[in-house]
């Protein structure tokens, strides 16, 4: 794996940035790794992220090996930390993209450079739709892929696609409810395909189904499966 970069610009960071020590003169982006500052010894505020990257690296080699020896393709969850270097990281390992939860995150990447990308979650209603239009059509060469568990947000979103000819294709995943969003039955599910078919073009089509399965777990362990 190439070593972690950045192209953040050289910007001063001072204690309104969460972690800077309170007091401390403000610093440049690349001084900051130079004060030997650390999480545990009481200079930096909490709470905050650090990061070992030889724990990082491990961590990064054990899973790749372990999806690639099951033929599985993986976006990792980038919200947690927003790190668009762990992020860049991630893709050289081999990831086929990576997930945002929302339009701003998917900003981030885009500008970033990134260009797969999964929005694991319903952004809203058309508004929301005009929105990811809008921001998309500033990456025509981009793929997303997002959730909808609705008619009616198949129905905002195309109706944004509609509206333009300089966007690029949008995949539509159909969710199933597993505790927190997603169609709550058969029926419902249907229905949501059923609208996609309806109106695919090859700027909107479906690409697969998805769940949530963060929110399905019970204390039974052979009910949550």
């Amino acid at each position: 794996m190439s070593n972690l970069h950045t192209t953040t610009e050289n910007v001063l960071i001072d204690e309104r940035v969460r972690g800077f020590p309170p007091g401390n003169p403000p610093l440049a982006l690349d001084a900051i790794g130079k004060q030997g500052w650390k999480p545990y010894d009481g200079r930096m505020a909490l709470p905050l992220i650090s990061l070992d990257r030889q724990a990082f690296s491990g961590n990064v080699e054990l899973m790749m090996a372990y999806v690639k020896s099951h033929g599985v393709d993986i976006a990792p969850h980038a919200k947690t930390p927003m790190s668009t270097a762990l992020a860049e990281a991630l893709l050289a390992a081999g990831a086929w993209g990576t997930t945002i939860a929302d339009i701003r995150q998917a900003a981030v990447l885009l500008k970033a450079g990134q260009r797969r990308l999964i929005l694991a979650n319903e952004i809203g209603g058309a508004a929301a739709a005009r929105r990811l239009a809008a921001l998309l059509g500033r990456y025509p060469d981009a793929e997303l892929h997002v959730f909808v568990d609705s008619t009616a947000l198949v129905e905002a979103l195309r109706s944004a696609w509609q509206e333009r000819v300089d966007l690029p294709p949008l995949g539509l995943l159909v969710e199933f409810g597993a505790g927190r969003a997603g169609a709550r039955s058969v029926d419902a599910a249907e229905a949501i395909f059923e609208a996609i078919l309806a109106a695919e073009t090859p700027a909107f089509r479906l690409t697969g189904i998805a769940a949530y399965e963060g929110a399905a777990a019970t204390a039974d362990a052979a009910e949550t499966v």
